[in-house]
């Protein structure tokens, strides 16, 4: 079965942030500094793109690491 592929707009779509953004992260990862966008680019040509099942994984887990957090922080 074939990943469908999102271009840095779609991703920032996504996620209500600037396309610039997402670029700005792969820069940051591809040079070893500080990041949080941790999904890897599949280059097509010279485009970067993201595997669409590998980004919604990266928001899942994001979204259940943050509930994880506001969970501790209620019970303590």
């Amino acid at each position: 079965m074939h990943d469908q592929l999102l271009a840095d707009r779609d991703i920032a779509r996504a996620l209500s942030i600037s396309p610039v953004t997402i670029r700005k992260q792969r820069f940051e990862r591809r040079h070893g500094l500080p990041h949080w966008f941790t999904v890897d680019a599949v280059m097509v040509g010279s485009a970067p793109r993201y595997r669409a099942s590998e980004v919604f994984a990266w928001i899942q887990a994001q979204a259940e690491a943050r509930l994880a957090t506001s969970t501790t922080r209620v019970g303590q």
